[in-house]
């Protein structure tokens, strides 16, 4: 997935190259409509298939309906945020502005290289387990002991 990201960073450093270059020759912008189906492409056999998969691996039953819909929300919410603020990156930058958006997606590759562990063949408690690794480095967790007369009820 963050290779992924990293090709799609490339791709719109080529895409800002070519809009920047587009009024010498005739036959730039015809690069430029070739790194956007590039870039469409990339992405639809990248982070598009493996961020729901993803979703599916790192949750547990129990939580994966709750952690569906905060991601699609901050999908959704992204998605407008990017569209209503686009026209103005547009005025601002110029060609430039996929420049902003392949930071973005190169600090993304980045976050998910290093904090997202790997999910290949491993079950849900065996990535609990090394998000829990990953997030008490230092941290030792206190492990509660039970006494003889303790018990688990709790108080309604």
């Amino acid at each position: 997935m963050w290779g992924g990201y990293c090709v799609m960073a490339a791709l719109l450093a080529g895409l800002t190259l070519t809009l920047s270059l587009q009024h010498l020759h005739p036959w730039v912008p015809y690069c430029s409509l070739l790194l956007i189906f590039c870039f469409v492409f990339s992405f639809g056999i990248g982070p598009a298939g493996a961020t729901t998969s993803i979703r599916m691996e790192i949750f547990d039953q129990s939580s994966r309906g709750s952690g569906f819909v905060v991601s699609a929300v901050l999908f959704w919410v992204g998605m407008f945020a990017i569209g209503m603020v686009f026209p103005f990156i547009v005025e601002g930058f110029g060609p430039f502005c996929f420049l902003l958006f392949g930071g973005i997606l190169c600090v993304s590759g980045f976050l998910i290289y290093f904090f997202l562990p790997e999910t290949k063949e491993k079950s849900i408690l065996e990535i609990q387990q090394e998000f829990d690794r990953l997030n008490f480095k230092g941290k030792k967790k206190k492990e509660a002991k039970l006494v003889a007369g303790d018990s688990f009820c709790t108080k309604l």
